[in-house]
């Protein structure tokens, strides 16, 4: 299989922050950029050859989820921890998890390579194309609401949810950070809510925990699970296989990122929907999981997370506008994006660390070795946070 590659001389369809996509019929063409977006405030950092580390990222675990080769070792996991019914977890096992995922595409020849690598890693990704539907705002008594029946009424659809899951706790965590700012009343309702008798920095859980935000508003909003089951527009038994099937590919990928020597803090998986079939959908790469590398007492960072944690250090007078800019556009039900200030820069130094850290990653997993001095590249960047 192949694909004509002169159709990334054309505009792109959608020009994300992260990822730039170019419509062929029923497919999609993701080109990776090497651009990075923190606080949703778009594009604003960029990490050397940050494309094509992502993109072979997200292939091996796509393959990955294709193969099967891993299956026991996930079934292992999840019996030992009782996350899903036996009858469902077979009806997983059996039939596997369904993507949107076809290939890599080798960014000379456009030739599609559906379970190995190009002779050169490449930026390129062909997945399977959905239907975007968006909710419809409705502004009433001073509030912005947001009307999901559409989505009721239709077929082919990315699910209006992003599903995050947890198996742990890290500093920065949106749900810490809505824990700290929550009154007695408002920490009970969490602490029962994640099944624990307290929340602190660095916990891990005994069981992942999922949480539901909304996909397609100007801010993610949190949601209930009855929300979340109104808001995705599929029946009761979707839902539910919507939800062990989020635990699935999870624990798969907490395995992927274990095997690596890298704890997995928590991801977003999205969902789309097709003649009542579940496909995952979406990135799933160092832009959309929390992973660390635990070395000399500290939690390092091979995500953009550690790029959030700059910002926070070095430029926290920016963030705070940045979050009084959401709040104001909140309660409008508009983009704040345009409310901002400019971003400040970013030490170069520190983005070639972190592309480093990515080289390091993509190295072990088809090389299954790496020449980079990872203790040297981890140093450097604790001297930086000192």
């Amino acid at each position: 299989m192949k694909v004509d590659l002169n159709i990334l001389n054309k505009k792109p369809d959608y020009e994300g922050s992260v990822q730039h996509l170019y419509f062929l019929d029923d497919r999609i063409l993701c080109k990776t950029t090497t651009g990075g977006s923190v606080f949703d405030v778009g594009t604003i950092f960029y990490i050397p050859d940050n494309d094509i580390f992502r993109t072979a990222i997200r292939h091996k675990i796509y393959t990955g989820l294709g193969k099967r080769e891993f299956f026991d070792e996930i079934e292992k996991y999840i019996k030992e921890k009782n996350l899903i019914p036996d009858d469902i977890l077979k009806e997983i096992i059996l039939n596997g998890v369904k993507t949107h995922h076809i290939g890599i595409v080798d960014s000379k020849t456009g030739e599609v390579y559906k379970d190995s690598f190009p002779q050169e890693l490449s930026n390129l990704i062909l997945v399977k194309r959905f239907n975007i539907l968006k909710p419809i705002l409705l502004n009433l008594n001073n509030q912005a609401l947001w009307n999901y029946h559409k989505f009721h009424l239709a077929d082919n659809y990315v699910i209006p949810l992003e599903n995050i899951i947890r198996f742990g706790i890290t500093p920065q965590s949106s749900v810490f950070k809505r824990y700290k700012k929550s009154d007695e009343e408002g920490k009970k309702k969490i602490l029962k809510e994640f099944g624990v008798e307290v929340l602190y920095e660095w916990q891990i859980f005994d069981r992942p925990i999922i949480d539901f935000t909304t996909k397609y508003e100007p801010q993610d909003r949190a949601v209930t699970y009855q929300e979340a089951c109104n808001i995705a527009g599929v029946d009761e038994r979707i839902f539910e296989k919507l939800y062990y099937t989020c635990l699935f590919c999870a624990v798969y990928v907490f395995k992927f990122f274990e095997r690596l020597e890298l704890t997995l803090w928590d991801l977003k998986l999205e969902f789309a929907i097709s003649n009542n079939e579940l496909y995952l959908v979406d990135t799933i790469d160092t832009d959309s999981v929390r992973i660390t590398k635990y070395y000399k007492n500290k939690f390092i960072h091979f995500n953009k997370q550690a790029v959030r944690d700059f910002y926070l250090k070095f430029h926290k007078d920016w963030i705070d506008k940045v979050n009084k800019a959401k709040e104001e556009a909140k309660q409008k039900g508009i983009p704040f994006q345009d409310m901002i200030p400019t971003p400040p820069e970013i030490d170069k130094n520190f983005l070639e660390l972190q592309s480093k850290k990515l080289k390091y990653l993509v190295d072990l997993i088809i090389e299954g070795k790496s020449n980079i001095d990872i203790d040297k590249v981890l140093d450097e960047e604790i001297e930086i946070f000192k």
